[in-house]
């Protein structure tokens, strides 16, 4: 049994290697052929090579052969003077005798032309270094700049004796700056000055010598042909450079290196420096703000972009997209019956988002700078969008039907911070005394209802619009309007005038114990007004109020609550007795002792206690009684 299984194996692992050499003799052989057939390809591209190589250089070597025949043309000299950067400058030049060039302008027939003037040793002095360029005399003579300095009368003594001729180059021009203009000069184009040479010119040097990060070099050649009266091509030059800008740090760099700029690179500069972020339109930050609330993930990449606006000059702008998005109340979570949700919810988290953002852009206490076209600064107004837009849109935004029927759309207590904000916001306005807006916030916070009543469209219900915002509402306002009267006079005024203009009712909703307080003198104003009304006046009255009061203002209470004395709790008829008999209140009630006597619920309690007290003095006699009993049986 077992010598069968072992041969069993055994063939099958002869079996496995036979595969495993007929798979090794595959690979060799897909080998081979990859291997023929790659050096084969080579091969026939090699030979393509060298057929195009001969080619070459047998028509060079024609070319030579034809420069040779020319008799202006000579010998190939190098600049034996090589710049530190170790850059070799080529061109051609014939024996200084060779021909005249009293008949030379600025235009030439052909090449031959050229090439028959003498070499002028061009000595460049640039502020970090200093060349010599070999230049055919006709080519500088294509720049007006050089037409006149080559002329018979401007020959220097000194320079003919050192054969060099020096061009000291603008502040801030590099050496390689030069060598694009006088590859200019070179170009074989008819009309050297034309403005279609020099467009043509620009266009092929940046796909040719200049590269993206070499606008210095752009510009140095810019204001080099400008000083050779070059103007079309330091004005296309100049255009070039705009394009070969890479970072703003090159760019503060342009600016630190050369003494003035052009025109228009100087705006490409000022705005390179600048944030993208600043381009963004006010719609554009308000839909991303919007959006962003929703998605926790994107508040902080939308805050830096906010940021990146507001420091590039668009303060005004991220102002009024904070309160448009604000307005647009991503936060609000609609109620879902279905869901049991039976009311409207506020997303806290993306309202505290916003409102921070608001804190930063709107509630400032100064105003931002705007960037003008020119460049010039200037401070934003308050005009514009306002906060009073967005929180007069949350005192409307609640519905309630009188049919039950009909979907209330009424918001829960997670609306609390939106009430606190808009105490921030009424603080805000009391601090930097803006009374006109601060006005209309009063009056949008003291109202129940901002819009009327109105009829669905069903007609079988009236939809009522209750104001969220309302002081009355929430306890945080009972400690908001007496700050709101000690922050400022101007804000003081705007706020008792608000107080002065409400109904009684109303009026004394608001009028709590600390804002008689902060009222001080004027708190006789304000009871005038509620002493208008004797039941809202009986219902609000307290005796700490009474005797808080000033003298005449307590009087004129007293007086308006007499009619209903008989209705009044006792405390407060006896301060309303004191003081129309004539007898001044000065205690407060807190330090005033009450008649415990000539109450009769503290009597039968007293009484109460007494009969306690006996019932437990007898118990004790009897206990001890029978212990003594039960200690002395004879006794």
């Amino acid at each position: 049994m077992v010598e069968a299984l072992l041969a069993s194996f055994q063939e099958q692992l002869e079996r496995e290697h036979r595969q495993v050499e007929e798979k090794h003799k595959d690979i060799w052989h897909q080998l081979h052929r990859v291997h023929k057939s790659v050096v084969a390809r080579l091969e026939a591209e090699n030979a393509t090579l060298r057929a195009q190589l001969d080619a070459a250089r047998q028509s060079f070597h024609a070319q030579v052969e034809e420069v040779k025949a020319e008799p202006s043309c000579d010998s190939i000299v190098c600049d034996e003077n090589r710049p530190p950067s170790g850059e070799l400058t080529l061109t051609f030049a014939p024996d200084s005798e060779a021909s005249d060039d009293s008949d030379l302008g600025t235009v030439f027939a052909d090449w031959s032309t050229i090439l028959g003037s003498p070499a002028v040793h061009l000595r460049l002095i640039a502020d970090d270094q200093t060349s010599t360029m070999i230049v055919h005399k006709a080519v500088l003579q294509r720049s007006p700049y050089f037409q006149a300095r080559l002329a018979d009368h401007w020959h220097n003594a000194k320079e003919e004796k050192t054969g060099l001729l020096p061009l000291r180059l603008p502040p801030g021009c590099p050496v390689a700056a030069a060598t694009v203009v006088i590859r200019y000069l070179y170009t074989d184009v008819e009309e050297k000055c034309s403005p279609q040479s020099a467009a043509c010119f620009a266009r092929s040097a940046t796909a040719g010598s200049l590269r993206l990060g070499q606008a210095s070099v752009a510009i140095g050649a810019a204001q080099l042909s400008q000083m050779l009266l070059l103007e079309d091509l330091a004005e296309e030059l100049s255009r070039l450079a705009q394009s070969l800008l890479v970072s703003s740090d090159e760019a503060a760099a342009l600016q630190e290196r050369f003494v003035a700029l052009p025109e228009p690179l100087t705006k490409v500069c000022e705005a390179v420096q600048l944030s993208p972020a600043v381009e963004l339109r006010t719609e554009e930050l308000a839909l991303m703000l919007r959006g962003s609330a929703q998605a926790p993930t994107a508040r902080p990449q939308a805050a830096a972009v906010l940021a990146a606006a507001g420091e590039g000059g668009g303060g005004q702008a991220c102002r009024e997209a904070v309160i448009s998005a604000l307005e647009a109340m991503p936060f609000k979570v609609p109620a879902a019956p279905e869901k049991g949700v039976d009311k409207v919810r506020i997303n806290r988290g993306a309202f505290e988002w916003l409102w921070d953002l608001t804190e930063d852009y709107v509630l400032v206490s100064e105003p931002y700078s705007e960037r003008t076209e020119s460049g010039q600064t200037t401070s934003a107004t308050s005009a514009g969008r306002s906060l009073l837009s967005f929180f007069t849109g949350l005192a409307r935004a609640q519905e309630l039907h009188s049919s039950s029927r009909c979907f209330n759309e009424v918001f829960d207590e997670t609306c609390e911070p939106v009430r606190l904000a808009f105490g921030a916001y009424l603080q805000h306005l009391a601090i930097m005394q803006h009374c006109d807006e601060l006005s209309q916030a009063f009056r949008l916070g003291a109202a129940k209802a901002v819009k009327s009543p109105a009829a669905h469209r069903s007609q079988t219900c009236t939809i009522h619009y209750p104001n969220m915002l309302h002081f009355g509402l929430w306890p945080a306002s009972q400690k908001l309007l007496p700050r709101l009267l000690q922050t400022a006079p101007a804000a003081r005024a705007v706020v008792l005038a608000g107080l002065l203009e409400l109904p009684c009712e109303a009026l004394a909703e608001l009028v709590t114990d600390r804002l008689l307080e902060a009222l001080g003198p004027d708190a006789a104003d304000v009871c005038s007004t509620l002493a208008k009304e004797p039941a809202v006046l009986a219902s609000w009255a307290t005796r700490n109020r009474l005797l808080a009061m000033p003298l005449l203002a307590q009087r004129r209470l007293c007086a308006s609550l007499a009619p209903s004395l008989g209705t009044l709790q006792r405390d407060i008829a006896q301060v309303v007795v004191q003081v129309l008999a004539g007898n001044l209140v000065t205690e407060r009630a807190k330090h005033r002792t009450p008649d415990r006597r000539s109450d009769p619920s503290e009597r039968l309690l007293w009484l109460l206690l007494a009969v306690i007290v006996l019932v437990v003095i007898g118990i004790v006699g009897l206990l001890r009684y029978f212990v003594q009993l039960s200690t002395h049986p004879t006794f």
